[in-house]
């Protein structure tokens, strides 16, 4: 895919990786909350898992070398 083919500039880019390829992408994503948003409404309960998942998705971009600058509660979404 080209940039010409990106009919506009993706809000949220996801991550994904299987045996066989690595792709990037680039998607609006409906039913997502942003986090810091919600982030005073969840439990603590709640809040360590996302913590365990942000940790996970930021393992495996450095795994890659890409750039997670950008992995703050502002750019992670909840699909609650």
């Amino acid at each position: 895919i080209t940039e010409y083919e990106i009919p506009s500039i993706p809000k949220y880019v996801a991550y994904i990786e299987t045996a066989s390829y690595r792709i990037v992408a680039m998607e609006l994503l409906n039913g997502f909350e942003e986090l810091s948003k919600i982030i005073d409404k969840l439990s603590p309960k709640q809040l360590t898992f996302i913590s365990c998942q942000t940790a996970a998705i930021v393992c495996n971009l450095d795994q890659i070398g890409v750039s997670h600058d950008d992995m703050h509660e502002r750019n992670i979404l909840i699909d609650r």
